[in-house]
């Protein structure tokens, strides 16, 4: 975050705090770009970038009212977003472990004669 974005979005905040709506919809926006730097930054064009912002932005929307306005906004904010994307990584982490990679697939064997016979359709009812 540029010391300019940081000045813009700690002043959008405190308007946001006071319940101005369009300041703080101009507040995600700003927020939006930067946490897709700063995710891509960190783990490049991982498919997921997507999820760390929108988490992160859910985050913020929860934590708004945290925020203090005598403080500077970024080291709040990147301690969100920081938290945000380390819980990304981890959930990416479990999925992948759960799935299984296309070749390690095995193959299912055609079968020989054709499966009608095998069954005892009476033996069943």
């Amino acid at each position: 975050m540029t010391r300019d974005e940081e000045v813009r979005a700690s002043s959008l905040m405190r308007l946001a705090q006071s319940g101005d709506q369009p300041a703080y919809a101009s507040l995600l926006v700003l927020l939006t770009g930067v946490t897709r730097k700063f995710a891509r930054a960190r783990v490049g064009g991982a498919s997921w970038v997507d999820d760390v912002v929108q988490e992160t932005l859910l985050a913020v929307h929860g934590a708004r009212q945290t925020y203090d306005s005598a403080r500077p906004f970024a080291p709040w904010f990147y301690a969100i977003a920081s938290s945000r994307l380390i819980d990304v990584i981890r959930r990416e982490k479990r999925v992948a472990t759960r799935e299984v990679q296309g070749d390690a697939l095995p193959e299912i064997a055609a079968a020989t004669e054709p499966i009608d016979g095998l069954i005892d359709v009476e033996a069943i009812h």
